[in-house]
């Protein structure tokens, strides 16, 4: 990202591994040497009163629901923001907001589980509740969208303890809870994006296609960017030199 997307690399604090796919004890380990400021990629069972935010540096305090046997032992820096299931018409337990409803068709079938599970979270032990979608659905669904709207329309108003934050502003919040926090997060500006299409091949044995993809403000590189291409070394010195 911060090679190839033009992102500053002060802004890059956090990280959720792909599909929820846990790394174990070594995920942690080099989220720590790349000097992350928390992970967000562990499942937490579903309970009424959620899990808060904690730090690595003890053990986590329930079973991963994402993949045990992945679930990390070991003591580490990095925060971790649990993700707690939201609950869908009393019985379903889901991460993301539009699962289980594809043939839900009007903006109450997402609203009122939203409602439903904020008075949960406010009114038990104030964990933060986050709100997990994926863009391809947001950008085409428009009921989770008109959904959305009501509801920060609804809980701003609701009372002047109800913020709207990024995971790094509750993970320094926690740090020092003397920290004002705005009403809603101002997100950093972002950087204006030339964009590039690259089709290049891998230098990996396990990839031998050629991939496609987008990169911004750069040149395509000679090969697709992929880190089992390179030996340890060479690892190494890219995480000192960026």
């Amino acid at each position: 990202m911060i090679n190839f997307a033009s992102i500053p690399k002060e802004t890059v604090t956090g990280f959720r591994s792909p599909t929820l796919t846990l790394g174990g004890n070594n995920q942690y380990q080099a989220l720590e040497t790349g000097q992350f400021v928390y992970d967000a990629s562990i499942v937490a069972p579903y309970k009424d009163v959620a899990h808060y935010p904690f730090s690595m540096n003890t053990q986590v305090p329930f079973p991963c629901r994402n993949q045990k046997r992945n679930c990390p032992w070991r003591s580490s820096n990095v925060m971790q923001f649990p993700i707690n299931p939201i609950f869908l018409d009393g019985k379903q337990h889901v991460v993301r907001v539009e699962e289980n409803l594809r043939e839900r068709n009007n903006p109450g079938d997402y609203y009122l589980p939203l409602i439903k599970n904020f008075k949960r979270f406010f009114h038990t032990n104030r964990t933060p509740m986050g709100i997990y979608l994926t863009l391809d659905e947001l950008k085409v669904n428009v009921d989770l969208q008109e959904a959305l709207k009501a509801f920060i329309e609804v809980v701003g108003d609701h009372d002047d303890k109800v913020r709207f934050v990024t995971v790094n502003q509750v993970v320094e919040w926690m740090k020092n809870t003397k920290t004002e926090i705005p009403k809603c997060a101002q997100l950093p500006q972002k950087v204006p994006c030339q964009p590039k299409v690259c089709t290049r091949p891998s230098r990996s044995y396990k990839l031998p296609q050629k991939f496609t993809f987008r990169i911004c403000n750069v040149d395509c590189p000679e090969y697709f960017p992929w880190t089992d291409a390179w030996n340890e070394v060479s690892f190494t010195k890219f995480l000192m030199d960026n």
